[in-house]
């Protein structure tokens, strides 16, 4: 599997050079800092399958942000217990016959139903606030990264904020 990449200069948004390697650890990141060089990975397909040109390497490297972008949120919004939240919050909401959950959780700390109720929803309520927040930054950063016009705007326009 080959790693692409994009060299240019910061200054001047000129794209310098455009190459793969075997190893992504071989992809000289750090650029040529004494020429003001920068090295930015980006997407192999769009490159091979475009006409070579400025066009297709800035939509490469575009792709390869936006699918950058795509994991960083999917990991921020992996929830290794998300089966057991969904039916909590299921049976928080009454639409189950029984709530097993809700019962354990009960039983557990010794609250009420209406607290153990209370609680979930509360909970719940938080969680989508979160996951709706992660998925607008997403949204937005993905929207940016096709607005852009140069690589620099591109890259800035990746950077995303995730704890704020």
């Amino acid at each position: 599997m080959f790693h692409y990449f994009v060299r240019y200069c910061e200054r001047t948004d000129d794209i310098v050079t455009v190459g793969h390697t075997s190893a992504p650890g071989e992809i000289p990141l750090q650029g040529d800092a004494n020429k003001g060089l920068l090295v930015i990975e980006a997407d192999g397909a769009t490159i091979m399958a475009g006409t070579p040109g400025r066009d297709t390497y800035l939509e490469a490297i575009r792709v390869h942000l936006c699918r950058k972008i795509d994991g960083e949120a999917r990991e921020l919004l992996s929830d290794p217990f998300a089966d057991i939240h969904a039916a909590q919050a299921a049976e928080a909401r009454g639409e189950t016959p029984s709530t097993p959950y809700l019962d354990a959780l009960r039983a557990a700390t010794g609250q009420t139903v209406k607290e153990v109720v209370a609680s979930i929803r509360e909970q719940a309520d938080a969680a989508d606030a979160l996951k709706a927040g992660i998925n607008a930054k997403r949204q937005a950063a993905k929207r940016h990264i096709r607005a852009a016009a140069t690589i620099s705007e591109i890259v800035a326009a990746a950077m995303v904020d995730w704890e704020k």
